[in-house]
């Protein structure tokens, strides 16, 4: 994991900016752009989920 030195740290945007304040797209995450371990965690934790937690949802 790299770390972002403050001139970084001013050009991120958080939660919903990037709909009030002027940007480039380039700078706007999407799930596009998710590393292909990010996508193997999400696809785990929709694994667990439908399997542990819907099942006992009731309870």
């Amino acid at each position: 994991m790299s770390t972002q030195t403050d001139s970084n740290k001013k050009d991120l945007l958080r939660g919903g900016q990037f709909l009030v304040k002027e940007t480039s797209a380039e700078n706007i995450f999407t799930p596009e752009d998710f590393s292909d371990e990010q996508k193997m965690m999400r696809e785990s934790v929709q694994e667990f989920v439908n399997r542990e937690l819907i099942p006992k949802r009731e309870e």
